[in-house]
């Protein structure tokens, strides 16, 4: 019998990726705990690590980073094509069209190699933080800001949103924020990916299906009404009655409760701390202490802990991003894993094939146009 509320708990494939155990409340990149990742390395580091299954040495990491950067500038075409949808279109969408854009001029499209893939890749996860705050600054009437050679993976996509370079304290939290959004197992859009690379699609349409997954508000979509919801609270005092009315309306609450874990979501652990050193650093803790307060409450409302976007939306806001920039953020960031999705799907592929059970009518008898009333 199929489960009422959706494919849940069953074996979807074998991946050597990420490591979820959600009764413990950890995640683990390639055996590595998340806690360290986002506390100690930089976002290179980690999609170095989700590609090719091993941290790198400062050698290879110079290397690799360097092949980053030299990838920052995106097809013209794909540019292009955001400016012509529009500073309407929705992020993601936006975003969803310039990757699959992508493809038309990549030599390697066709090629589902595993090299191949990786160097498809790499070109896709450099351009993408260019197209999104290329649709960011057009969003908001501001002129395109061009990559920084100087600056790392993470901080410049901050740095060509925002419009300024970053401090120590914004560069170690927008690595910190992309490392914990990186990879979590398969996820919806994760399993998005898998299955359309399993018809043996290539990269970019793989990209395409994860992107437009994480755009719903019951996946990436959910920051934003994090956020929201912080802002409609905006004080303590308001903080009660907002989510008692969510409650006796019987909606969900944002940023509360995961399918997974049914405890503790390791990466809420590792935002809170994000948005606690970055309220230090700016001598500004009301966002910080509002969401504490909300987790308090709704905790002995309903006894539901955070999830990882609870705190990641009021960490995002406190690096000067907009709330239109969050999921396509996120996307950029769970690029590092989707990649290797695929790439992992294409070398041992098996077509991801899943049986329904019908509940419709059975067997009718054919009426014919002209007798049907």
């Amino acid at each position: 019998m199929f489960p009422r509320d959706g494919i849940d708990g069953a074996l979807a494939t074998r991946t050597s990726i990420s490591l979820v155990k959600a009764a413990e409340g950890r995640l683990c990149y390639r055996g590595y705990s998340i806690g360290d990742l986002a506390r100690d390395t930089r976002f290179e580091e980690v999609i170095y690590l989700l590609w090719f299954g091993d941290l790198p040495t400062r050698k290879a990491l110079a290397s690799f980073s360097a092949q980053l950067r030299a990838e920052r500038n995106p097809p013209r075409a794909a540019l292009d094509i955001i400016r012509s949808a529009g500073a309407d279109c929705d992020p993601m969408d936006s975003l969803s069209i310039a990757v699959l854009t992508m493809a038309a001029s990549d030599p390697d499209r066709g090629d589902n190699a595993a090299a191949a893939n990786l160097r498809k890749g790499l070109r896709v996860i450099t351009a993408m933080p260019a197209l999104t705050a290329y649709h960011s600054r057009m969003r908001r009437k501001l002129d395109p800001i061009a990559p920084d050679p100087e600056l790392g993976h993470a901080e410049n996509l901050l740095y060509m949103i925002v419009g300024e370079r970053p401090d120590s304290a914004k560069i170690n939290a927008i690595n910190a924020v992309m490392t914990l959004q990186a990879e979590h197992g398969i996820d919806p859009s994760a399993f998005a990916a898998r299955v359309t690379a399993s018809t043996h699609a290539d990269l970019h349409a793989a990209l395409t299906s994860a992107i437009g997954t994480l755009k719903g508000p019951l996946d990436g979509g959910a920051i934003r009404a994090v956020l929201e919801m912080l802002l409609a609270i905006a004080n303590k005092s308001k903080a009660r009655e907002v989510i008692d009315n969510l409650l006796r309306a019987k909606k969900k609450i944002p940023g509360f409760g995961h399918r997974t874990y049914k405890d503790v979501d390791p990466r809420a652990i590792e935002f809170k701390n994000i948005c606690e050193r970055l309220s230090t650093a700016a001598g500004d803790r009301h966002a910080f202490e509002l969401a504490i307060h909300v987790q308090e409450i709704v905790h002995k409302r309903t006894g539901l802990s955070p999830n990882a976007y609870f705190y990641c939306a009021p960490a995002c806001q406190m690096l000067g991003l907009a709330a239109e920039d969050f999921a396509p953020i996120a996307a950029c960031a769970h690029a590092a894993g989707w990649i290797a999705h695929v790439a992992e799907q294409h070398s041992d592929n098996r077509p991801i094939r899943l049986h329904e059970e019908y509940i419709g009518l059975l067997a009718r008898a054919f009426v014919p146009l002209d007798e049907r009333v």
